[in-house]
């Protein structure tokens, strides 16, 4: 990783986390009045040559497996969306997952991609952080702003190669389940409001949103899933059962920041 985020287990005050870039000993706060140094500092750190970037490649939901056990949740979920996704609901957007973007790590990858294809070009007109129950959301923005500044290193090396561009008005999405964000609890989501604002104020389309879905019924999905054989790996998923409507981009709803 370009980035290392030091984080408590627990959700505190987003103002006491650590930052820092692999390698560089200093760790940077994440209080608002210095969060322009640390996108500097991202910056920095990819143009000298810490990141080799990836040919763009746009994953299916036909093009994955699912282990038997011990995957993520967060991995799955991923691949549900992505599976269930209806382009004729969804403006007409595209879907891809696991978008490489570091040859060096081949775990380093943008978790889900939308994009509009038009006469062989692809246009991207959104990038996806998707969390379930790791991590905080200050962590996911920031891992936003990284594969933001990287996908654009990509788009402009291959864009004539591959046809592709970036949307004048892109959106920068934090998905996560809305119990991943009550969890957090008010104080802390005040506190990322101010950070939300402020990157918001120097030109980073930061949308956080959530998925009314609970935990229950996306581990009944997941059962729904491997019940279907006993083989080791799955290879895609047909079925997700009544969880598939609540996934579609347009139940996909603004979380309120107070």
């Amino acid at each position: 990783m370009i980035l290392r985020i030091i984080l408590k287990k627990n959700c505190t005050d987003p103002k006491n986390h650590k930052i820092s870039l692999t390698g560089k000993k200093r760790e940077i706060n994440t209080s608002d009045e210095n969060i322009e140094n640390l996108i500097g500092k991202i910056n920095n750190a990819i143009n000298n040559g810490k990141l080799v970037i990836r040919e763009p490649v746009f994953r299916t939901c036909e093009n994955f497996t699912i282990a038997k056990k011990g995957q993520r949740t967060e991995e799955i979920l991923e691949r549900m969306i992505a599976k269930v996704w209806k382009k004729e609901n969804n403006n007409n957007l595209e879907i891809a997952h696991q978008f490489p973007l570091n040859k060096n790590n081949r775990r380093e990858d943008i978790d889900i991609v939308l994009y509009e294809e038009k006469n062989g070009e692809k246009t991207i007109k959104g990038i996806v952080e998707l969390k379930y129950n790791s991590n905080t959301p200050l962590y996911g923005i920031i891992e936003l702003i990284k594969n933001y500044l990287i996908i654009n290193l990509i788009v402009e090396k291959y864009k004539e190669e591959y046809k592709i561009n970036i949307d004048k008005e892109i959106e920068l999405i934090l998905l996560a389940p809305k119990f991943f964000y009550e969890s957090c609890g008010n104080d802390y989501l005040k506190s990322i409001k101010q950070i939300y604002d402020f990157l918001k104020n120097i030109g980073y389309p930061i949308y956080i949103k959530y998925l009314d879905i609970t935990e229950e019924e996306v581990k009944e999905a997941i059962k729904i899933i491997r019940d279907k054989d006993g083989k080791e790996q799955i290879k895609g998923i047909s079925d997700v059962g009544d969880i598939k409507e609540k996934l579609q981009f347009d139940k996909w709803k603004d979380y309120p920041l107070h």
